[in-house]
């Protein structure tokens, strides 16, 4: 992953499973990323920081043992590419 690629929020929703109102409140208790301000109306999270976030988490390597990255504009072409993160970083 790119460390300077940044994430709109179907693509964070999809690597998450996290709502709207979810991402929110663990960035309002400093437990998630927050998002960087990409223009006037648009947010977007740092690739790098949400892959570490999920790789933080207690089931990061049992919940997504194979958390992929490779987005495209749209969310219905976003796909996961499947890394062994876990066994990466063993």
């Amino acid at each position: 992953m790119q460390s300077h690629a940044i994430l709109r929020f179907p693509a964070v929703r999809e690597l998450t499973g996290l709502s709207r109102s979810t991402l929110w409140r663990f960035q309002q208790q400093g437990t998630f990323p927050k998002p960087v301000k990409l223009g006037e109306n648009s947010i977007g999270w740092l690739a790098s920081e949400v892959e570490a976030w999920l790789l933080s988490r207690p089931s990061a390597c049992s919940a997504v043992p194979q958390a992929q990255t490779g987005f495209s504009e749209s969310p219905e072409k976003s796909k996961t590419v499947v890394i062994r993160e876990c066994e990466r970083l063993a």
